[in-house]
């Protein structure tokens, strides 16, 4: 295996990453630079991920970024994953607690710490559909692609008996308001009609 660096236009366009892996297979990629210096760092670093999935097999170098993208392309939803912040080059959501991180080094008690800092105060029904529901499809798209050892993974369950206390947030109109709200609110409606 050995990568190398080419340029279509010298100096003026961006740098490509060629060349061919162990199994034959072709690499050709942007490095998104017209630095030459960059550019040979992102081809050692291209070189050596190839290199270490060739000893260690795929499952030890697929992050869990990589498996995002991948479930997108599959058709996957990116709702509840979050967002990207073009200015200060951030993610949010389960994609900042996550990102770069080797599925094979993503564990259950990680994930219960992440849902614990994601949702703090929400019920597990929340918890389950916005964190388990696209980890888990993440997961399992990433098993068919064997990029990841199944696994069963423990959602949040609803606490079972009769002394749970469980956290209802008071809705609007389900209690009532002080008078003086109450007049403000009667005196507003006046001014539409």
């Amino acid at each position: 295996m050995r990568l190398y660096l080419w340029q279509r236009t010298p100096g003026k366009s961006n740098w490509i990453i060629r060349g061919t892996d162990d199994k034959g297979q072709e690499v050709h990629e942007s490095t998104k630079t017209t630095d030459k210096k960059t550019a040979e760092a992102l081809r050692i670093k291209r070189e050596g991920k190839l290199l270490q999935e060739v000893v260690h097999g795929k499952q030890a170098v697929v992050t869990f970024h990589e498996a995002v993208e991948s479930y997108l392309d599959n058709g996957g939803s990116p709702r509840f994953l979050g967002t990207f912040d073009e200015v200060t080059r951030q993610w949010s959501g389960l994609m900042k607690e996550l990102d770069g991180v080797l599925l094979k080094d993503i564990s259950q008690d990680r994930m219960n710490k992440i849902a614990a800092t994601l949702y703090p105060n929400c019920q597990y029904d929340t918890i389950n559909r916005q964190l388990w529901t696209p980890f888990i499809a993440i997961w399992r798209n990433a098993c068919r692609a064997e990029w990841a050892t199944p696994k069963l993974w423990v959602r949040a369950k609803k606490p079972k008996g009769t002394n749970v206390t469980s956290i209802k947030a008071k809705r609007v109109g389900s209690y009532p308001v002080d008078y003086a709200t109450g007049w403000r609110f009667v005196q507003g409606l006046g001014s539409y009609g």
